[in-house]
């Protein structure tokens, strides 16, 4: 979901609040003039998306990892083709960019709206148009209307593949834009096209995952066949106290995994203090196992084998001690 943003006007101690994207009227209601936005726009500050609709600044291109810098051209093409098309909401994989949900498969490659029953459908000039009716309490009324997170989730789910259904859910419950009883009172009846797609991936939804890399990571446990592990799991030591919280536990055979994103880690003194968490599980019996982006994404036999060796492991030490 957009975030207002706090911003100070030029010569002035004034502040206002504006979302990412917004109108020349939600900006003149906010207390600037239409020159005041005119003059952002041509210093480069903020972006005319058309249809007097505008995005703030964005960061330098340079700043952005390359998800970050498709996600927002891709929202800010989305607003301005949507504003121009009477009727149309945008939906699907835009309507997940809008709403700041990762699709582990990619930005979409077109604009995705959905427009009233009736109206032309068909893909023209970098923008897909798909006809459905949508209830009033499904569209979210941005600056352009799209529907909202749930309604959006239930889309990416019921055409999708399953990774981008887990990932894009366990982000959504995670950040609170819908809860797992409002997900509830929404899954399809079975007789709907894609129906058992949705159910299917509701079931493995869990709003405990933290990241994209944690999704995928149940997505590739139950690709592999692997035992499931528990989420987010408190290790405590022998006495009850805690020692840690970490992304995996397979408990009954001693056994962590972390997905390990390389952004938590930013100087000497945090890689210091894992290395002192990670001796510490160590010494309670735990085997450690790390993997990244990459791992998830190489062929599955090489992190299939280090978990299924050390689960397999764990369970004849266990099981000899």
């Amino acid at each position: 979901m957009l975030n207002a943003v706090t911003m100070t006007l030029d010569n002035s101690n004034d502040s206002i609040s504006l979302p990412e994207i917004f109108t020349m009227s939600e900006a003149v209601a906010a207390g600037m003039t239409a020159d005041q936005v005119r003059q952002r726009v041509r210093s480069g500050r903020w972006a005319a998306l058309g249809s007097g609709t505008y995005s703030r600044s964005l960061p330098r291109a340079d700043d952005l990892d390359p998800f970050a810098r498709h996600r927002n051209l891709h929202v800010q093409l989305a607003v301005a083709r949507a504003l121009k098309v009477s009727g149309s909401v945008i939906a699907f994989g835009s309507a997940a960019m809008l709403h700041q949900l990762p699709l582990v498969t990619g930005t979409p490659q077109n604009v995705e709206l959905l427009v009233p029953p009736g109206a032309w459908t068909g893909t023209r000039t970098g923008t897909r148009y798909r006809s459905g009716a949508l209830a009033p309490m499904e569209i979210s009324h941005l600056p352009a209307p799209v529907t909202t997170p749930l309604r959006t989730w239930l889309d990416i789910a019921r055409i999708h593949p399953f990774v981008d259904a887990i990932c894009c859910g366990d982000a959504a419950l995670h950040s609170g834009l819908f809860t797992v009883a409002a997900l509830d009172a929404a899954l399809p009846s079975t007789d709907i096209r894609g129906s058992s797609r949705v159910h299917r991936a509701a079931r493995h939804l869990n709003m405990l995952r933290e990241s994209a890399l944690e999704s995928l990571s149940w997505v590739r446990f139950l690709d592999w066949n692997i035992e499931l592990p528990t989420c987010q799991f408190q290790v405590t030591d022998r006495g009850g106290r805690f020692v840690a919280r970490v992304d995996f536990c397979w408990e009954d055979k001693m056994v962590i995994g972390e997905a390990d994103g390389r952004l938590k880690y930013t100087n000497k003194e945090s890689l210091y203090q894992e290395k002192l968490r990670e001796d510490r599980l160590r010494e309670l019996g735990f085997e450690v196992i790390r993997w990244s982006w990459s791992d998830l994404l190489e062929p599955a036999a090489v992190l299939n084998g280090r978990i299924s060796t050390a689960l397999t492991r764990s369970h004849h030490t266990l099981r000899s001690a």
